[in-house]
């Protein structure tokens, strides 16, 4: 017998990339630059839910469930994304400002699946090769782009997702918007105090983040054309010898500085306090946002109450917001001798214009 000419050829390499490209429950978890490999693993939307970081810090996948795939195999796919028009959805934002329980608040089943902290993001931001002359490197661009890409599947048909990279991530926010400039994106931060009383409450590890923290953004902050060494007031050098309250105000700074640069048109502002005084309010507004089917939530509010009462990043322990300003205020009584000479440090060294424009949004 003759094969049917109108019968598709098999295919199994062909076949098994498409079932790997079209099943979410395959997890783009991290890219492998030196083998040219996307690590994809087996997990759910629960378990992908339920985490609050999904850079390997929790476990959320099943080892046995790991494959990998080449890279430039996975890229013909992206003539099958979906449209431009669609945007990507983001929550931007600087360290401890409440950004994972608003990630969580705004996740529910069959509306929104908020991916917090990807770590395939994370390796893109640390090997990054971009001039920040204009001219993105497009070998770059092109895994940027895939990886965007593999996040945003969904589960089901009308979910939106929400990506939440890390704080270091900023960096890529100028590539993001040359690949989608309609991508949506919440910037929620807080102000400078808060950020010092969080690092202050996280104790020494949060001091020694906060320098690894400065060290990548300068990294990358000094591949700008314009950059100054002595953009702190001092030489760069000298800022090391600085206390870790000292450093954290840099970094503060930095964070809002990439912020506020991003040449985006849908671009959401939110103060973390803001969110914390009026979480119900604050979230319809964010649905509308990102166009959220609304209808579908809750109307009495009881599972936006029931995040609440549980801390974000360890939602197995209760917690308020009402318990976290109990706690900041006992933490800022603790730093009361040195806090007022860091804010008014910050004040005399950040550079003039870029801190009154700040003062407006973050205090």
């Amino acid at each position: 017998a003759t094969e049917r000419k109108d019968r598709p050829v098999p295919n199994p390499k062909r076949d098994n990339l498409r079932n790997l490209i079209g099943n979410p429950c395959l997890f783009p978890f991290d890219l492998d630059e030196q083998s040219g490999k996307v690590v994809f693993v087996a997990t759910d939307r629960d378990k992908l839910s339920g985490a609050s970081f999904l850079d390997g810090r929790e476990t959320f996948f099943s080892s046995q469930g790991e494959k990998r795939q080449n890279l430039e195999d996975l890229k013909p796919f992206l003539k099958e994304k979906p449209s431009p028009k669609d945007p990507w959805n983001f929550i931007f934002h600087t360290s401890f400002c409440c950004s994972t329980l608003l990630a969580r608040c705004l996740d529910q089943r069959g509306v929104c699946l908020s991916l917090k902290e990807p770590k395939i993001l994370n390796s893109l931001s640390h090997s990054r090769n971009f001039s920040r002359s204009g001219k993105p490197n497009s070998s770059h661009l092109s895994k940027l782009e895939l990886c965007l890409t593999l996040l945003s599947r969904n589960f089901e048909e009308n979910e939106r997702i929400i990506i939440k990279p890390s704080n270091v991530d900023i960096v890529l926010l100028d590539e993001i918007l040359s690949l989608n400039p309609n991508s949506k994106m919440i910037f929620i931060f807080s102000d400078l105090k808060s950020f010092l009383i969080s690092i202050a409450k996280g104790g020494q590890p949060r001091r020694d983040f906060v320098r690894r923290l400065l060290v990548l953004l300068l990294a990358d902050f000094k591949t700008r054309e314009n950059y100054d060494p002595n953009f702190f007031g001092m030489e760069e050098g000298l800022i090391w010898n600085l206390s870790d309250l000292h450093i954290s105000a840099a970094a503060w700074f930095l964070q809002m500085k990439y912020l506020e640069e991003t040449r985006g048109k849908d671009i959401y502002w939110l103060n973390s306090k803001d969110f914390l005084a009026d979480p119900a309010n604050t979230l319809l507004k964010l649905n509308s946002f990102f166009g959220l089917e609304t209808s579908k939530q809750n109307p009495e509010n009881t599972e936006l109450q029931e995040k609440l009462a549980y801390h974000a990043k360890a939602p197995n322990f209760s917690y308020s917001p009402a318990k976290r300003k109990t706690d900041f205020k006992a933490i800022e009584e603790y730093l009361s001798p040195v806090l007022p000479e860091i804010l008014s440090w910050a004040e005399r060294v950040f550079p003039e214009g870029e801190k009154n424009k700040w003062e407006k949004i973050a205090v």
